[in-house]
């Protein structure tokens, strides 16, 4: 922290305090688990967690930079972008390897896992231009997995498909306000006559949902 980003004085006193000496238990019912000291992450559920631990993985853009690929860092998911012609295909697919590589070694420095069951990559393209690649010069390695392609992907709630057509968010923005409605349409709406005369409209619902 006090390298990349100039924090020092009080300021790094009060993180390194914070650091220092933390243990969590895990709690179930009545139920709790033995205390363990944290030497190597920060509390769950914790204000500071997820400050600390973008401060700590800042600097994994520094590889992606080596590589020459573009990147989009949010939280602790990571995105890398690379472009170019049908032709060069190949020369992309052993850069994002070799930077794949490259963030499996900075993560095993950091004590840090890559996923590759969560690991996705999708190509965009014209339909002309897509149709001219195989289906398996388009794989990637992320360690010991192969990843295939995928058609959609979901980037911050939002689905993108290949042909960046929007259809498959669209259709799904569709079926959920659907489903938002047929939930309303479900309440049931009485009147209520106060001794005043005054008349008022309760709404309510037989099921409580929510949709995400």
């Amino acid at each position: 922290m006090r390298k990349r980003f100039g924090v020092s004085g009080k300021v790094l006193g009060w993180v390194e305090e914070y650091m220092r000496d933390i243990s969590q238990a895990v709690h179930v019912n009545s139920d709790e688990s033995a205390s363990t000291v944290l030497k190597f992450e920060v509390p769950k559920g914790s204000v500071l967690g997820p400050k600390i631990f973008i401060d700590y993985a800042e600097d994994v853009s520094e590889i992606f930079s080596q590589n020459a690929l573009s990147q989009h860092l949010f939280a602790d998911d990571m995105q890398c972008l690379c472009c170019g012609k049908p032709a060069e295909v190949p020369y992309m697919v052993t850069r994002i390897e070799n930077c794949v590589a490259h963030v499996c070694t900075w993560c095993a420095e950091k004590r840090l896992q890559l996923n590759a069951d969560k690991t996705e990559i999708i190509w965009f393209g014209s339909a002309a231009n897509l149709r001219k690649l195989s289906l398996d010069e388009l794989n990637i390695k992320v360690g010991q997995s192969v990843v295939k392609p995928v058609t959609t992907v979901r980037n911050i709630g939002v689905l993108i498909d290949t042909k960046l057509s929007m259809r498959d968010h669209v259709s799904r923005l569709a079926q959920t306000c659907f489903f938002t409605y047929a939930v309303y349409a479900q309440c049931v709406v009485s009147s209520v006559k106060t001794s005043r005369n005054d008349w008022f409209v309760l709404s309510y619902c037989h099921d409580s949902t929510t949709v995400t």
